[in-house]
């Protein structure tokens, strides 16, 4: 059995919304799966209340992005509570609320104003056969996906613009193994939208880059003995620290956090179930140690790197002219020192440039 969910006259007259109704009836269940991009804290609170197993898949970009002041807050307090419910999926835009015996689907976001104020369509249903396929895909999705990493979110909420700046982008994002469709149309179509792929895989890569144990003379040295490593022994997430701690001289656990997730973000290594392991770019780098292979994957995960090559092309530069050369190439971002550093740092360590003094070159 299914029905369709729109608002009629009742609603345009503060009627109770049949959105609101239909979500809160199937949530009332043992166990309740929702995938959502846009989810207002309190609704979703006031949904999961009496709910004893539930799990949500959402873009946790999108939805810090969307929310500000004390909503922004909220969410980041209800992920660290909740972290191992809620996983992370870029990209994903399908509204689901599904139960053991029905399921809601619909362009509705979960917010209070998704739910009583836009016109909306949805339908629910109920039929076993439905149920079980749409149950199937949501374990799948949640295989594909991750909770999101919390000195990550921190970043991320920290570097997200507020409400008044509209045009402005985070220079933090988040690590996500997730796949992203990449489908194509039925028939041969030259849409406008194929010509924008790239404008849009661009708007994924984050601003920042994060460094690696050895400083800039031993880096990629210390890189690539971690790599054999992880090639060898498939190593735990303790395993690897005390190896880290062992040949590196790494010492605070947050920083081989945030270090190693940046390895992973470039793609050289995963973690699986526990276990890192090493990628087919990650094997090819350990082997050969080609600079312009790390480049490419340091480029296409982390934007400005090209654009400091670009100006250096110029002639040699200073930190401060390398930092206001990408602050005008990037005008929605607010670049630190820091920023840039790293930056320069890596481009240092694979012998793209050098210093001299104040000064950086092109090597």
């Amino acid at each position: 059995m299914s029905n369709l969910i729109y608002h009629s006259e009742e609603s345009y007259n503060k009627g109770e919304s049949p959105f609101d109704a239909t979500i809160r009836d199937t949530a009332d269940s043992e166990e309740v799966r929702i995938v959502c991009p846009y989810i207002g804290p309190t609704y979703v609170k006031s949904i999961l209340s009496d709910v004893d197993e539930w799990r949500i898949i959402t873009d946790v970009v999108a939805w810090v992005g969307t929310f500000h002041g004390d909503s922004r807050d909220e969410i980041k307090e209800f992920i660290e509570e909740h972290r191992d419910r809620i996983h992370h999926f870029r990209h994903i835009h399908a509204k689901v609320v599904l139960s053991d015996d029905s399921a809601v689907l619909g362009s509705a976001n979960l917010t209070e104003k998704g739910v009583t104020g836009r016109t909306e369509m949805g339908v629910r249903f109920s039929e076993e056969e439905k149920i079980k396929e749409l149950s199937e895909w949501f374990r799948r999705i949640w295989s594909e996906s991750d909770p999101v990493d919390l000195e990550e979110l921190d970043e991320l909420v920290r570097t997200s613009p507020s409400a008044s700046s509209t045009y402005s982008q985070p220079t933090a994002s988040l690590t996500s193994d997730a796949p992203r469709v990449r489908a194509s149309f039925v028939d041969d179509v030259d849409s406008p939208t194929q010509r924008l792929n790239q404008v849009e895989e661009d708007d994924d890569r984050r601003m920042t880059a994060d460094r690696f144990f050895g400083g800039v003379d031993n880096r990629i040295e210390n890189l690539r003995s971690m790599l054999d490593y992880i090639n060898g022994t498939s190593p735990s997430e303790p395993a690897l620290w005390s190896w880290l701690r062992d040949n590196t001289g790494a010492e605070k656990e947050s920083t081989m956090e945030t270090y190693v997730r940046f390895v992973r973000r470039i793609g050289l290594i995963r973690k699986d179930e526990e276990k890192y392991s090493i990628t087919d770019s990650g094997d090819y780098y350990r082997k050969s140690g080609d600079s312009d292979f790390l480049f490419r994957h340091l480029s296409e995960n982390v934007k400005g790197f090209e654009t400091i090559l670009s100006i250096l092309s110029e002639g040699p530069q200073t930190e401060e002219q390398v930092q206001s050369g990408l602050q005008k190439a990037f005008p929605n971002y607010s670049l630190s020192k820091g920023v840039i550093v790293r930056h320069l740092e890596w481009l240092q360590s694979i012998g793209y440039i050098e210093k001299s003094g104040k000064e950086y070159r092109l090597a």
